[in-house]
């Protein structure tokens, strides 16, 4: 008897064993098993829905009416040129297969990081949320800017030098995940290591936009932003949202430069409170403000020229060269002459 309380108690004092890899498996088998099930079910999606590819028929209009330097004007230069360039070459379906196989192998590869450095249960709640999208996933390049940001956090701590050029690959993407990786990093040493990743990576691939297309084009991101209306999605336009919904004046919204806007009088009247001198055409040159007209311009062009010079020694002298030009004129006029602050409008 006292034999047996000995060897309960020593089995009670015992350490605790790891789990087998046995008992490990099962986790693992739900994470596989659930990231192929909901990918497959997203897939067919893609597959049977004809309203999901838009952005990518965006996309490959863009290329057949621009050239890589001046088309999709809104993106960064690296990620327009990747996003145009495959267009140029493969017809539509090719296109948005490609685009679509490309997608879910970057899904995968956030999924294993996430698994391998974070844990199971990360990579799990990835497979879920990136789910909850639906095949919207595979349709847009937002992916892969959250996979640059993905990059970042993983490699944060252990390498923060591919963190901080993983943030800049994903300013060539989007601005956004640069400026929110820098916000989730802590102070110290690898915090500084990041950054000088970073501004390294991105010093490169603005040096590559303003060589390929031209400074302009580096900031034609941010301009081109500018030149928009009150997006449905923006601060300014939600005012105009709630009004839509429970105000009297109608709101319409138009879709202009691939996204949705309000337009109509009333947002007409709110641009002038929020941009009163943005985007002004002064067609009087006057102090009146009588023709003073809301418009944009989306004018561009580039050009390079190589010249040749000979002289002989003053018996014969003589230049040619090579001029190349390309460029794109336009814009557009968002209001009738019609200004708010006038007592009479025409």
């Amino acid at each position: 008897m006292a034999g047996e309380r000995r060897r309960a108690a020593t089995r009670a004092d015992a350490p605790a064993q790891p789990p087998s890899s046995i008992e490990r498996h099962p986790s693992s088998r739900r994470l596989g098993i659930t990231w192929l099930v909901t990918r497959a079910v997203m897939l067919v999606l893609c597959a049977t829905y004809s309203v999901m590819p838009r952005d990518l028929e965006y996309y490959v209009a863009q290329a057949h009416r621009h050239s890589l330097t001046t088309g999709m004007r809104e993106y960064p230069f690296p990620v327009a040129v990747w996003l145009m360039l495959p267009a140029k070459a493969l017809p539509f379906a090719g296109y948005v297969a490609l685009f679509v196989a490309t997608a879910l192998l970057v899904d995968l590869a956030a999924t294993w990081l996430f698994a391998r450095h974070a844990g199971r249960a990360a990579a799990m709640r990835w497979t879920v949320f990136a789910a909850s999208l639906g095949p919207l996933l595979y349709m847009r390049f937002d992916l892969f800017a959250a996979f640059s940001l993905v990059l970042v956090l993983v490699f944060a701590r252990r390498r923060p030098a591919v963190s901080g050029l993983a943030a800049a690959a994903g300013a060539a993407v989007k601005l956004w995940p640069a400026v929110f990786g820098l916000g989730l990093l802590g102070p110290g040493r690898r915090r500084i290591t990041h950054m000088v990743a970073a501004g390294i990576g991105g010093l490169f691939w603005a040096g590559v936009t303003v060589v390929a297309a031209g400074p302009a084009r580096l900031v034609s991101p941010l301009t081109w932003q500018g030149e928009r209306g009150f997006e449905i999605e923006s601060q300014w336009g939600a005012l105009l949202g709630l009004a839509r919904v429970f105000g009297s004046t109608p709101v319409p919204m138009n879709k202009r430069q691939g996204s949705w806007e309000y337009t109509g009088a009333l947002a007409e009247q709110w641009m002038w409170v929020v941009k009163p001198t943005q985007y002004l055409v002064d067609f009087d040159t006057t102090p009146l403000q009588l023709v003073d007209v809301r418009a944009f311009y989306s004018d561009s062009q580039v050009s390079q020229e190589l010249q040749a010079n000979f002289d002989g020694g003053g018996r014969a002298r003589g230049v040619m060269g090579l001029y190349w030009f390309n460029g794109d004129a336009g814009g557009q006029v968002l209001n009738h002459f019609w200004n708010p602050k006038l007592p009479n409008s025409i």
